[in-house]
């Protein structure tokens, strides 16, 4: 035969009700240790506020300032540096590529048809990456213009430079040290 359980049968009363008291106990001491240390917070909040918010500020203020920085000064100016390098280097390279090639170089340190030559950019647009190569192209220049001295000058300012940003074992670096060589030799 199959037993059931009748619905609303009298379950134990007695056992079910010390249960429950003990739980209530129990989680009445965790809602007044959590209430206890909520208020501790909550006063030291209050207590603290205004540097709280000051320091936020600071922060956000702080952010603000480096992400206008970046997107309103630094990044037109490396624009308008690479487009006043364009025609500084495409003197350069018709040096390179041509004999009589001692007027295109002194074209590309001090400019030609309004535009900026090596030099003006490395004084108009410093840290840069247009200054940087314009720095490292004016050394050649002045290498293949017989100056020794100024190349030497461009040179030594670039390898610290190039060794921070490419490492000291860098094919780009060692060249310019290279290029350096050539320039003391040829110093005397």
């Amino acid at each position: 035969m199959a037993t059931y359980k009748k619905r609303g049968a009298i379950k134990s009363v007695s056992s079910s009700k010390e249960n429950e008291i003990a739980i209530e106990s129990t989680t009445a001491e965790v809602f007044d240790a959590l209430d206890s240390s909520a208020s501790k917070t909550e006063e030291w909040v209050v207590k603290y506020q205004n540097v709280i918010l000051t320091i936020i500020s600071v922060i956000a203020v702080s952010v603000l300032s480096y992400l206008g920085y970046n997107n309103f000064v630094t990044e037109p100016k490396q624009r308008e540096a690479v487009s006043e390098l364009n025609q500084a280097q495409y003197y350069f390279e018709l040096a390179v590529n041509s004999v009589d090639s001692d007027s295109l170089y002194s074209r590309a340190l001090r400019g030609g048809e309004g535009k900026y030559g090596f030099l003006d950019i490395i004084e108009n647009y410093k840290g840069t990456s247009a200054a940087k190569l314009a720095t490292y192209s004016a050394g050649m220049a002045y290498l293949n213009l017989k100056e020794y001295e100024k190349c030497k000058e461009l040179m030594e300012e670039q390898i610290p430079i190039l060794k921070s940003i490419l490492g000291e074992d860098n094919i780009e670096t060692k060249q310019i040290e290279q290029n350096l060589n050539k320039c003391i030799m040829k110093m005397g």
